[in-house]
């Protein structure tokens, strides 16, 4: 009953919602071509490679961030506290990454 109200007139039966998956990516292509490649061809053209390895290196710290919460939620302590390290090793000493 609660596939009825999902289903598309040219639904094929074996994935109900196709319809709007298609709908999705072609949203989601032309975002892509129009915004997201343009910014990341003049992202890469303007910024020196240091800077983009600075950026790069900032963004992996935020990720020993939530490693250290999704190690502290399971009660993993050791891997909890090495992430806990390096990111405040890197935030303190590596200057932000």
């Amino acid at each position: 009953m609660a596939s009825g109200c999902a289903t598309g007139p040219n639904a094929n039966p074996r994935d109900p919602i196709e319809p709007w998956n298609r709908g999705v990516y072609q949203f989601n292509d032309a975002v892509d071509r129009a915004v997201i490649k343009p910014v990341a061809t003049v992202y890469k053209d303007v910024l020196p490679q240091p800077v983009r390895t600075g950026v790069h290196n900032f963004f992996n710290n935020l990720q020993d961030a939530w490693s250290f919460v999704n190690n502290a939620l399971q009660l993993k302590a050791e891997p909890a506290a090495n992430s806990l390290v390096r990111f405040g090793v890197n935030t303190f000493l590596g200057l932000g990454g």
